[in-house]
């Protein structure tokens, strides 16, 4: 059986000085970077830009086993996050440029590669959305990462198609929570998890809330907890694992990611 893949957005993550440092990240080649680590064979479309940053993001994704075969390599500049950490390890985005995955339309050829997939996990621009309706139609199970607030209109409009909803709420209350994962639901998505960030995450799938604790963790830096996170709950669910299982498995994914600099996790 064919493994899962990932389409959307890919940067390069520019840790400011005193760290100065250049890590791969982007959601979903953070995710794809994560099932990879996980054995999975693991594929990635996007774009990058014909540009030193775009041959580092290349280099790092065949490193980690990851097929990037499209990955579109297009005029223009590659995706770049600047980050500084805080003394906690929290990190902070002083700025972003999505660059070239701003725009990214996937070829008829990586839709057709897809939908061989065992799943599908997206985010960003709004041309992969076509995309997503035939991988979707094909009978893949399809997630899609809304993590911040302008993309409510995107979940919106892809909830139907959702095999899992993932969206974030760091220092919500349960409550709270639950009720973004019921109107997840609500619009048509099957599950929904929602991350709460050092308060855990929950996820709503058969109408039964099911809650997972933060696992505690050695805070280095929190970028990418996030996407290992949902890389944990897709490897869950391509195991056949049940909902709790697939959170607790994810839990420790996301603790892992805070124990080391950068998104992804250490090469193989």
């Amino acid at each position: 059986m064919s493994g899962p893949a990932t389409i959307g957005e890919s940067c390069v993550d520019r840790y400011l000085p005193p760290i100065g440092l250049d890590t791969p990240g982007g959601n979903a080649l953070t995710v794809a970077a994560g099932l990879a680590a996980a054995g999975l064979p693991t594929a990635h479309a996007g774009a990058v830009g014909e540009d030193d940053e775009g041959r580092f993001l290349l280099a790092r994704a065949a490193e980690h086993g990851i097929d990037t075969r499209h990955v579109a390599v297009v005029p223009g500049r590659t995706g770049l996050t600047t980050i500084t950490v805080t003394p906690d390890g929290d990190r902070a985005f002083e700025s972003e440029e999505l660059g070239v995955s701003a725009t990214f339309r996937p070829s008829d050829e990586a839709v057709e590669f897809l939908k061989t997939r065992a799943w599908v996990h997206a985010t960003g621009p709004a041309d992969i959305v076509d995309a997503l309706e035939a991988v979707a139609g094909a009978g893949v199970p399809v997630s899609y990462d809304v993590y911040d607030p302008p993309r409510t209109e995107r979940l919106h409009e892809l909830a139907p198609l959702l095999a899992v909803a993932f969206l974030s709420a760091p220092g919500s209350s349960a409550a709270e929570a639950a009720d973004l994962a019921r109107d997840a639901v609500g619009r048509g998505a099957r599950a929904a998890v929602v991350s709460r960030g050092k308060e855990g995450c929950l996820m709503l799938t058969g109408g039964i809330v099911v809650e997972q604790r933060a696992v505690p963790a050695r805070i280095v830096d929190t970028l990418g907890a996030g996407d290992a996170l949902i890389a944990g709950v897709i490897r869950g669910f391509l195991g056949d694992a049940a909902p709790r299982a697939a959170l607790e498995r994810a839990a420790h994914a996301a603790a892992a990611a805070c124990g080391h600099l950068g998104a992804w996790p250490p090469t193989p």
